[in-house]
């Protein structure tokens, strides 16, 4: 496996890790008003996205290791 994707994947694990946590603990520590909900939804969508780019990446990476 080429290096590049050796560095994305990792760069990939580490934006979805630090999205993960952020979704923890960022609404949880935030003054009790409305922004609270905004980030938590931004937060959560943007995890989502993170880690579904992350799987496919990997599904083509596991692919390209199998033929």
């Amino acid at each position: 496996m080429p290096a590049w994707k050796v560095l994305l994947v990792m760069l990939f694990g580490l934006a979805f890790a630090a999205l993960l946590l952020a979704t923890l603990i960022v609404p949880m520590t935030m003054i009790e008003d409305w922004t609270r909900w905004v980030w938590l939804a931004g937060l959560l969508a943007a995890t989502g996205v993170a880690g579904t780019l992350f799987r496919l990446f990997l599904n083509s990476a596991d692919r390209a290791m199998t033929r």
